[in-house]
């Protein structure tokens, strides 16, 4: 209990946030008692009660608040990102307890998941935490979605997986260098962290693999003249849509029509709807496998 020289502070930290110290208000009828305010926003919240010396400051308060916490419920946790040994737009991502990161990183490689940056340094993580990843720069996720969610449990460890594709932004950017790169964020909880509960690691897709993964040039003549043939008819013709067009190249599956079609705006230099075209169909058929007949 308080004494002459110590007091109970209350502190609070909503959805895994920082911990500030709550007021507190005496009762009349339990002097021992006192009432606190729950925090009215967000949907998850801890409380802590704290004997402290009288006075202390109130940053003083939460930074002990914030260490016995960590020391109590969190333990250490890193993120590994690998890249496809043969595609190095396929990603894996797992994040794992610090002491079982190695026998991860050997399990990755295995699963053909060899390359890829530094491992993020370690951070502390509580049993349910979700981490938040994106990526910034001339990097983007190939999906519809834009952001990958990773939860860890004790009891699943394995659940904090995630496998996605990535994409170049812009093509024409970064040209001086020898790969197209941007950086993988990441970020414990839906509240901006400080580091190391956040951080970043960089990607990269070497040009010569995306010259290789998506180069018209490398298409058959006759494949390069239906698609130029293709994209002067179409533009002009009531049907078929043009977007039914390409939905059927792609077996009705909007999320690659989506991805082409963007692929194929950022490519076509007048922007016009027949050169968009005739990207689009290149892109398609650099997709396909070498021996399928795509005329």
């Amino acid at each position: 209990g308080e004494s002459d020289n110590m007091e109970l502070q209350m502190v609070t930290s909503s959805q895994h946030g920082d911990w500030t110290v709550m007021k507190k208000e005496s009762l009349k009828d339990f002097p021992d008692g006192v009432v606190i305010s729950l925090p009215a926003k967000g949907g998850t919240f801890d409380i802590m009660g704290l004997i402290v010396p009288k006075g202390m400051d109130n940053k003083a308060i939460s930074r002990i608040a914030d260490l016995l916490y960590r020391q109590s419920y969190q333990f250490d946790a890193k993120l590994i990102v690998r890249q496809s040994d043969t595609d190095p737009s396929h990603c894996l991502v797992r994040c794992v307890e610090n002491d079982k990161s190695i026998d991860a990183a050997d399990t990755m490689k295995k699963q053909g998941f060899q390359k890829g940056p530094p491992d993020s340094p370690v951070f502390g993580i509580c049993d349910g935490e979700e981490i938040i990843i994106k990526l910034e720069g001339n990097l983007t996720l190939d999906a519809d979605y834009k952001v990958v969610r990773l939860k860890y449990y004790n009891l699943n460890p394995e659940s904090a997986s995630a496998s996605f594709k990535i994409d170049v932004h812009n093509k024409k950017a970064q040209s001086e260098a020898k790969a197209f790169s941007g950086e993988l964020r990441y970020n414990v909880g839906g509240v901006d962290q400080g580091p190391p509960r956040c951080g970043s690691v960089v990607l990269s897709i070497p040009k010569d693999e995306e010259l290789h993964r998506f180069a018209p040039l490398t298409l058959d003549v006759p494949v390069k003249v239906a698609a130029k043939y293709l994209a002067y008819q179409l533009p002009i013709r009531p049907t078929p849509n043009l977007d039914d067009f390409y939905l059927s190249l792609v077996d009705n599956s909007r999320s690659k029509y989506r991805s082409i079609k963007t692929r194929a705006d950022k490519e076509a230099e007048t922007g016009t709807a027949r050169e968009i075209c005739e990207v689009f169909i290149k892109n398609w058929a650099s997709q396909r496998p070498k021996n399928e007949n795509k005329v």
